[in-house]
């Protein structure tokens, strides 16, 4: 009897705390969020969207941010060559552009600043996350399939994943993509999936952001990082040509 109850309470301590293994998924508990945003780099808020667009999530696992940023920290910290490479930012993470069929039902719901279509299934994907607001566009550059509306999050989203994933649930979605921001800073960090003993391997190229404009070589870094006691192993660094330069990103492989 007494270990019946022991396994109920466990049972029970479970469900309250969470158990099982770690996961670069995020949770609704667990996400990055109007109010935690600014704890964490532009640099892990990247990586961690590239790793959630590869794994399928929507949301952005505020885990995963701590940990990147913490390895970035310790990568930096022995190697300051590469302190000033970051990642050029390609979509602003809270703005999505989407295309409505002018014939749709709920066109006007839009058009009025009311995100909810009546569609269950698509409601359920844009109502998961708050919004703060959803209005229409004059244009929509390079679309021209549909009325045009921008939809702003309150929270950090997916928008690449989120995008296709609504595009999908309803055929009344014409288009749908992030705002897409343009930067010149050239130079980008890679991220590629733990190993089995949970170290994580990044690659930093430098680009030709800090390169003069005659450059003919850039160096890119390749570490890996251990998440017991964060142990930064240089594995290999290398000098490339400038014309092999990555045009900037952020990418979890």
């Amino acid at each position: 009897m007494r270990s019946i109850f022991i396994l109920a309470t466990l049972a029970i301590l479970c469900l309250i705390a969470g158990c099982g293994g770690s996961s670069s998924s995020s949770t609704d508990g667990d996400r990055i969020t109007e109010g935690n945003e600014a704890n964490f780099s532009e640099d892990a808020l990247r990586l961690t969207e590239a790793a959630a667009n590869d794994n399928g999530d929507i949301g952005l696992s505020a885990a995963s941010a701590r940990s990147i940023d913490a390895d970035l920290v310790a990568i930096r910290s022995l190697y300051p060559q590469v302190k000033n490479v970051h990642i050029r930012e390609s979509n602003d993470l809270h703005t999505l552009w989407v295309a409505v069929n002018p014939q749709s039902s709920w066109v006007n719901n839009w058009s009025d600043s009311n995100i909810v279509t009546g569609d269950s299934k698509l409601d359920t994907l844009l109502t998961r996350f708050p919004t703060r607001s959803v209005s229409r566009l004059d244009y929509f550059d390079g679309v021209d399939v549909g009325i045009p509306f921008v939809i702003r999050f309150t929270d950090l989203v997916n928008l690449k994943q989120l995008a296709r994933q609504i595009q999908a649930a309803n055929p009344e979605i014409r288009a749908a993509r992030p705002d897409v921001i343009v930067n010149n800073q050239v130079g980008s960090i890679t991220l590629l999936p733990s190993d089995s003993a949970g170290n994580r391997d990044y690659t930093i190229d430098e680009g030709i952001a800090s390169c003069a404009p005659d450059c003919t070589t850039h160096h890119v870094w390749e570490f890996t990082v251990s998440p017991r006691n964060r142990a930064v192993t240089l594995v290999k660094e290398s000098t490339v040509p400038t014309q092999q330069v990555n045009p900037g990103s952020a990418t979890a492989q």
